[in-house]
């Protein structure tokens, strides 16, 4: 279903048919999913709680490609600002870089 979901981004990047499959995967911290609803943008608004999830985790390559695709979504929308707000308290450079980043 994941390989699917890839396929699909990158063949209807409008469509939001993959986003809870990749949430899914992002949740339990794959960074490849979380870069592919990067890709969708605004479309996969649903997946925040689940990006929110994984800013938490103990990879920081997830937490900063979480970072960056919740930019992608969109700062302007309020859960995302939560999000990332949440993050604000990571010691770690590069997640506050990315977080630079999104200003």
């Amino acid at each position: 279903r994941l390989t699917a979901a890839y396929a699909m981004v990158s063949k209807f990047p409008a469509d939001d048919a993959p986003v809870a499959v990749l949430a899914k995967a992002a949740r339990e911290g794959d960074p490849r999913a979380i870069v592919a609803l990067g890709q969708l943008g605004p479309v996969a608004r649903a997946s925040v709680p689940d990006l929110r999830i994984a800013l938490g985790n103990r990879s920081t390559l997830v937490r900063v490609k979480a970072i960056e695709t919740l930019n992608k979504i969109g700062r302007e929308n309020k859960d995302v600002q939560a999000a990332l707000q949440s993050a604000q308290s990571d010691p770690t450079p590069e997640v506050q870089s990315a977080l630079r980043q999104t200003k």
